[in-house]
């Protein structure tokens, strides 16, 4: 497989604050190794990588994708109808004989209205709510293109009708086609997965006009979840990580914090921006100077990665993964593991909700794709 990360561009992030690394003095309670006298040799870190116009674009507006059936099988298949619900309010969309999609609204069981997008071109739907919109994807299932329609909660009527940019005008014989919708800061995310290439497209809910479009790497589109074993000397148990030097670093202590104790120098201990308490799970590697980690609950939805320099203690960026979204649940399980590929950082976690895969772009922290396979 190519590596596409020389393409992938160091863009602006907004990190989480976090305190200044401190003293690398451990607990009293934990044996510190043997310092050697002799001089620290900084550790290289890579520098920037060039630039990419598509690369920017996809760092801006991450690809997701949450696959409809469970990890290995076809992950672009949606069955049809497809529905959204508010309260008593559910909006429908339904395939249409002889062609077409059916989107009604019903209140209570009672249908309200009814309306036909995409005679003669569209069987499948994708649905989405901001306001008074209701927003439609509506395209064929073997067949390249989609168009975004805005109807009016209250009369069905169709404001705008958008054709999207998605993959371009592409020849084909046999083919797939699958859309999903998200509204994010009151803009609607289109991801589309095509036999021809995936993509991404931001839509204004006012005008109906592509505000941004990104096209998604086949090797990211392409990801499929497993679960890597953890390689000797990665974080298990205790936390633990191989610096690659003959030192080590650990997640320890309440609150939790990270510390590095080199095999000689001045090593460094800081806080994590959050803190999973006794129930905490972990992964990490180092590359080029840089620890990843990785750090989550073992019965709690979500994880939190971070990238330190081994050089000096500094966080170049952390964040949450988004995983598998908000999850509302009591008993739980959780767990997570890192994976180096291509350039490019690879987060799978295993949680009781379903399994997913994201792709972090390692210089910046900006996720690129994630994949989630949710249970049921």
């Amino acid at each position: 497989m190519r590596s596409w990360l020389p393409l992938l561009v160091l863009a602006t992030t907004s990190c989480t604050p976090v305190e200044p690394p401190t003293s690398s003095a451990p607990p009293p309670s934990v044996e510190q190794p043997p310092v050697l006298e002799a001089e620290p040799e900084p550790q290289a870190e890579l520098a920037p990588a060039p630039v990419s116009e598509a690369a920017l674009a996809l760092a801006a507006i991450p690809w997701r994708w949450r696959s409809p059936r469970p990890a290995g099988e076809l992950e672009y298949w949606i069955p049809m109808p497809v529905s959204i619900a508010s309260g008593s309010t559910v909006i429908e969309a339904s395939e249409h004989e002889p062609s077409g999609v059916r989107v009604t609204r019903k209140d209570a069981g009672r249908e309200r209205w009814s309306v036909i997008l995409g005679e003669r071109r569209s069987n499948s739907a994708a649905l989405a709510r901001v306001g008074d919109a209701v927003l439609v994807a509506h395209y064929h299932g073997i067949a390249t293109g989609t168009e975004v329609a805005r109807l009016d909660l209250e009369t069905g009527k169709v404001l705008w009708n958008h054709p999207l940019r998605g993959v371009g005008p592409v020849g084909h014989s046999k083919y797939h086609n699958a859309v999903e919708l998200e509204i994010e800061a009151g803009v609607l995310q289109v991801y589309g997965l095509e036999a021809f290439g995936a993509y991404v497209e931001r839509v204004d809910v006012e005008r109906g006009e592509t505000l941004e479009h990104a096209m998604v790497p086949a090797e990211l589109a392409g990801l499929r979840w497993h679960f890597p074993e953890r390689a000797p000397g990665r974080m298990a148990g205790g936390l633990t990580i191989d610096d690659g030097a003959g030192g080590w670093l650990s997640i320890e202590g309440r609150p939790a914090r990270v510390v590095h104790r080199p095999a000689r120098g001045e090593g460094f201990s800081l806080p994590l921006g959050r803190d999973p308490g006794s129930c905490g799970i972990g992964d990490g590697l180092v590359r080029d100077g840089v620890a990843y980690l990785v750090h989550a609950c073992s019965i709690t939805s979500g994880a939190e990665v971070y990238a330190i320099s081994l050089r000096d203690g500094t966080v170049r960026w952390q964040g949450p993964v988004h995983g598998l979204g908000p999850i509302a649940h009591s008993a739980y399980s959780n767990d997570v593991r890192l994976e180096w590929r291509d350039g490019v950082l690879l987060v799978f976690g295993d949680e009781a909700m379903g399994d997913y895969v994201e792709a972090i772009e390692p210089s910046t922290g900006r996720t690129l794709v994630t994949k989630s396979w949710p249970v049921g």
